[in-house]
């Protein structure tokens, strides 16, 4: 969840506050039961839009896709696109200066290096790849399926599974070295 969706949620929270005590006082008329019956079902959604808004910050905070980091802080380069959906983005830094910053930015479930110094980075849905290029560094972020079968020679030494789809829990950290 973005900040920006974040800061929404929290604007409804506290009209959902707003709205506990506007019912509060419009149930006085009902009484001290309504009263309470107002205040109880005001609060219980002002609570729910504000657990929304917890949930969503931890999200902010902790984000699984590296898509978004990626397309803002590397160059697209569209005429390298994968046919079948893979994007990639170029940059004049380093591939081990990559590396470190796109998976301090966005935590990978695994990393993997290859022989040729090409490092791969497996998230729950994508996969990254970072490899030397021509004097820069090409990051290619692709589906995690499309993405191993496209990479599945410099993965064939990292026990990761061949689909996302399959068990997690196979491949852990290798950073081939």
């Amino acid at each position: 969840m973005s900040a920006g969706l974040w800061i929404a949620v929290l604007a409804l929270a506290v009209i959902g506050f707003v709205v506990a005590v506007w019912l509060a006082i419009r149930s006085k008329r009902r009484g001290r039961l309504g009263v309470m019956w107002g205040g109880i079902a005001g609060a219980l959604v002002a609570l729910l839009v504000l657990g929304g808004g917890a949930i969503g910050l931890v999200n902010a905070l902790n984000p699984t896709e590296p898509g978004p980091y990626i397309a803002k802080h590397y160059q697209r380069a569209a005429q390298l696109d994968d046919r079948l959906g893979g994007k990639v983005y170029t940059t004049g830094k380093t591939v081990d200066q990559v590396e470190r910053a796109v998976s301090k930015a966005v935590k990978p479930v695994a990393t993997h290096r290859g022989r040729d110094n090409t490092v791969y980075l497996r998230y729950d849905q994508w996969l990254v790849v970072v490899s030397a290029a021509a004097g820069s560094t090409k990051i290619d972020l692709d589906s995690y399926d499309n993405g191993y079968r496209r990479h599945r020679s410099g993965l064939a030494d990292s026990n990761w599974p061949s689909s996302s789809t399959a068990s997690s829990s196979n491949g852990g950290n290798n950073s081939g070295k």
